[in-house]
């Protein structure tokens, strides 16, 4: 595969390039965005689909300068989809040879199916686990709808459904839903596209939620329904101080009654928010075509493409990973943060080096929340140290105090152990009160510094078999 991929996404209301570099086999960055709104399907969903001229131009506008950008990034494959304003018109064919003599852009029109497959393909390869759900997503022509269980595509229905069509042209919501079979029900909706962000990022903001971030973003359907349909009383000036962009805010109320209804109808009681969507689906089926469009079992693509690009010493991470574990499992009988532990462990050594911020941005896919900003928290904590003000301010992403004290023992003692870089045995075990820590090479410094470490266990820590002063 091409190292730099383009990615151009043709939707009815926007037109959005993506520049994805390979870090490793399946690992990861995206270089560049770009989005622009053209609204290709403008004024044809009264006039039988038919491109009108206006909007085309726009469009190849847009393509022209994707086009530019995409040679000075050297791509090497260029994948180009277009979804429903395209599949829909009588004349897009000589919009696709326009683009293709032209600008060399290929541009391929898929179907409602495969559009709603792609989406589901990123939110499985993006979001944390997740053993059942269903996927919305709202375009300007069309809704897509798929049922996900056990990580499998199990249906997919395209509606003719979406926020640009329904504020052209009259549409009776409620019979749409009725074509909707029972299977797509589920309690759990993972909301994909521009529509379900701007309604998610709207109740963030109001819920005062301590983290702008709205990837893998969790909230019940059914305690904020009220505030979605709310939307449809608001003023374009209501709607833009709600946190609605102005690229959104003319169809954002058709969008949200898709929303409401099409939620409500599933039987939805909580959504968690999808940032990627087509795009990312189409990169990850041609990057894991090998692996039935699935990452590897436990593969952890923030943790990987961090390490591809900026650890020098690779084997370090799965050595300081095995002795955080072996402490954790001998000190700890509650494992619900070995999740966190592992990530935070695998990534010791690079955070000591580059900022936290960064750190916290490129933990991007495959984490809760929670999981996500605790192990910024405590890898943060180790190197600027426990800030109170700062814990108090987003205690609720958190574990308790005492639980992040523990865990930084967890990492501090890691650290610490690890400190000269060489990957030698280290034997680690109880002894009544003790933590025996059984290792040759290693100052005594460092050893100094270990008796320091703040410890809320009720172990007393003892460290063997040191090497002889010279």
């Amino acid at each position: 595969m091409a190292k730099n991929t383009a990615i151009i996404d043709i939707g009815s209301n926007s037109i959005t390039l993506v520049i994805y570099q390979k870090t490793s086999r399946f690992a990861f960055i995206s270089l560049h965005k770009e989005k622009v709104k053209v609204r290709i399907g403008e004024g044809s969903y009264d006039k039988d689909g038919v491109l009108q001229d206006a909007p085309m131009s726009r469009a190849y506008e847009a393509l022209y300068d994707f086009s530019l950008i995409i040679k000075a990034y050297r791509c090497r494959k260029t994948l180009t989809i277009a979804t429903s304003a395209l599949r829909d018109a009588p004349n897009a064919r000589m919009f696709i040879k326009k683009v293709k003599d032209q600008l060399n852009i290929n541009i391929k029109v898929i179907d409602g199916d495969k559009e709603g497959y792609y989406g589901a393909i990123s939110s499985i390869n993006l979001l944390p686990k997740l053993s059942e759900f269903t996927t919305i997503d709202i375009g300007g022509g069309s809704c897509e709808l798929v049922k996900v269980k056990d990580l499998k595509v199990i249906k997919t229905l395209s509606l003719q459904l979406g926020h640009v069509r329904l504020y052209e042209k009259p549409i009776d919501v409620d019979e749409v839903l009725k074509t909707i079979d029972d299977e797509f029900k589920s309690s759990i909706v993972v909301a994909i596209g521009g529509t379900a962000r701007s309604i998610s990022k709207y109740i963030q903001k109001s819920s005062s939620y301590p983290l702008d971030r709205l990837h893998a973003y969790e909230y019940s359907f059914t305690k904020h329904k009220d505030s979605i349909d709310a939307f449809q009383k608001m003023s374009l000036k209501e709607l833009r101080d709600n946190y609605i962009s102005s690229s959104r805010v003319e169809t954002i109320k058709e969008g949200a009654l898709i929303f409401s209804k099409v939620l409500n109808y599933l039987g939805c009681k909580d959504v968690m928010v999808n940032s990627g969507g087509v795009r990312e689906g189409v990169y990850l089926v041609d990057l894991l075509r090998s692996q039935n469009d699935k990452f590897p079992a436990n593969f952890d693509i923030s943790v990987k493409s961090l390490l591809d690009r900026f650890t020098f010493l690779p084997r370090q991470s799965a050595y300081s990973n095995n002795i955080s574990l072996k402490l954790f499992s001998l000190t700890c009988k509650d494992k619900k943060y070995i999740k966190e532990i592992t990530h935070a462990s695998r990534l010791l050594n690079l955070a000591m080096r580059v900022d936290g911020d960064f750190l916290l941005e490129n933990l991007n896919y495959g984490y809760r929340h929670k999981e996500m900003f605790t192990i910024y928290f405590l890898l943060n904590s180790l190197s600027m140290g426990l800030s109170l003000k700062k814990y108090e301010k987003y205690s609720m992403l958190l574990p308790s105090l005492k639980e992040i004290e523990y865990l930084l023992f967890i990492l501090n003692l890691t650290r610490l152990i690890t400190k000269n870089k060489l990957i030698q045995k280290v034997d680690i075990s109880l002894s009544g009160s003790e933590l025996v820590v059984e290792i040759e090479q290693i100052s005594t410094i460092t050893l100094e510094e270990i008796q320091e470490i703040k410890n809320p266990t009720k172990y007393t820590i003892k460290v063997n078999n040191v090497r002889k002063s010279i």
